[in-house]
């Protein structure tokens, strides 16, 4: 008898330990829903005098790139949040504000005094990249289309130029067609998400420009190249011609130069130099006979 109550007094204590496992993971996972709900906004608890913050530049504009110096003057533990979207105002107004685009939930105990860097990028784009040590105010949350974009990155995992293209094209006006990366399905949603902020059609191609002159000039506004694809049908057996034209008719280049081309669906992979070129729009046309009009596609510089 002694035999068999052994092993079934382990199985009543194995299965016993599993529910109680099951039982406390189950209000662990509710007690992390609720508590993250719990977390409240730094500034709210900056003006509720319950948080003492400061907030330094560390030498760049892009990823973490600001410390938070934070200190809970309360005898409570605190909840706080660093939430994406809030712009964060640079006191010296040559240099640019830092929007913050990643999330920060933190939790301090009483009295406690923590550093804790800050994910952001710089969104003014004609001003200097703060100097390490430049002093910022825990600014105000961005307009909520700001916030969109935000909520979009902290989600994701985008290539940080990428990101940078995408805050300035809200902040600056920026072309989406400078939201580029050499994967552009790693750059997509980013694409898309600010052309519905912007109301304005995902462009097709992609606006390459030149890097900065200088640490403080964070972009050059110069354009270097313009890269795509487009796509277009031949019914018959026909001489294709592609011109690039300004908005004047003018042709301004020739990419493709009478080229025998059977039926059939072809793509052309533009990568057209534009160093120089004034800004405006500019006319692709796709040609068969030299006459005869296939397909035009416009970009901007």
């Amino acid at each position: 008898m002694n035999h068999f109550s052994v092993p079934c007094s382990k199985r009543l204590f194995v299965l016993f330990g599993l529910s109680v496992v099951l039982l406390l993971t189950s209000a662990f996972i509710k007690r992390a829903s609720v508590a993250e709900k719990e977390f409240i906004s730094i500034e709210k608890l900056m003006t509720e005098g319950k948080l003492d913050v400061s907030i330094s530049g560390l030498g760049g504009y892009q990823e973490e790139c600001v410390a938070f110096k934070i200190k809970n003057l309360t005898g409570d533990s605190v909840l706080l949040r660093i939430e994406p979207g809030r712009r964060l105002h640079s006191e010296d107004t040559t240099m640019q504000d830092i929007f913050i685009v990643k999330h920060k939930n933190l939790i301090l105990p009483p009295f406690a005094e923590i550093t804790e860097r800050g994910y952001g990028f710089c969104c003014k784009s004609h001003h200097r990249g703060p100097a390490a040590g430049t002093v910022f105010g825990i600014g105000t949350m961005a307009p909520e289309s700001w916030q969109k974009l935000a909520n979009v990155i902290d989600k994701g995992n985008f290539p940080k130029q990428a990101i940078q293209a995408a805050v300035w094209s809200l902040s600056n006006d920026h072309p989406i067609s400078a939201i580029t990366d050499k994967n552009s399905a790693n750059v997509d949603l980013l694409r898309r998400t600010v052309s519905k902020i912007k109301g304005v059609e995902v462009p097709w191609y992609t606006v390459i420009f030149e890097e900065a002159a200088t640490e403080h000039q964070l972009f050059s506004d110069k354009h270097q190249r313009v890269t795509g694809e487009i796509n277009y049908q031949i019914n018959n057996n026909a001489i294709v011609s592609i011109l690039v034209k300004d908005r004047t008719g003018q042709v301004i280049r020739s990419l493709v130069k009478g080229n025998s081309n059977s039926s059939g669906s072809y793509t052309y992979h533009l990568d057209l130099p534009v160093s120089g070129w004034p800004k405006g729009e500019y006319i692709i046309y796709i040609c068969e006979d030299y006459s005869n009009l296939n397909k035009k596609v416009a970009f901007k510089l």
